[in-house]
């Protein structure tokens, strides 16, 4: 009595379609699985909630120079996480725009801001969000 076995040539077609279809199945699943994620992420802009006051009572620690005026500003994030903003000095002669500042979440704090007198004293101030 002859025994005999399956050919290695059908067992190796056998297992190649095997694991195509496990690969098939798992991307399908693994892409479902992804979609429902990312449909659920709110991608539009925030409008950020934090208050910005002329500080007139620490108007002392600014140290204006032959070069520069300086003002005070009291900036409070009211907002749940952290913020990172820059401070844009305007007038009508020009513009500068600060380094990069930060706040924790609920935080306030006092920032000295220095700019060129070649801007002039009459400035406007504006707090702007960075990404």
């Amino acid at each position: 009595m002859e025994k005999r076995g399956v050919s290695p040539l059908i067992i190796s077609v056998i297992l190649i379609g095997f694991s195509f279809m496990l690969f098939i199945t798992f991307f399908s699943w693994s892409s479902t699985l992804t979609k429902g994620s990312m449909d659920s992420i709110d991608f539009s802009p925030k409008v950020l909630d934090f208050n910005v006051k002329w500080s007139e009572e620490t108007y002392n620690d600014c140290e204006e120079t032959v070069n520069n005026y300086c003002y005070v500003l009291l900036v409070e994030n009211k907002e749940g996480y952290d913020v990172n903003y820059q401070i844009i000095t305007k007038s009508s002669l020009g513009v500068e725009i600060s380094d990069g500042y930060s706040l924790k979440g609920h935080e306030s704090d006092l920032f000295v801001v220095s700019y060129s007198r070649s801007l002039g004293e009459d400035v406007e101030a504006i707090v702007e969000a960075m990404s």
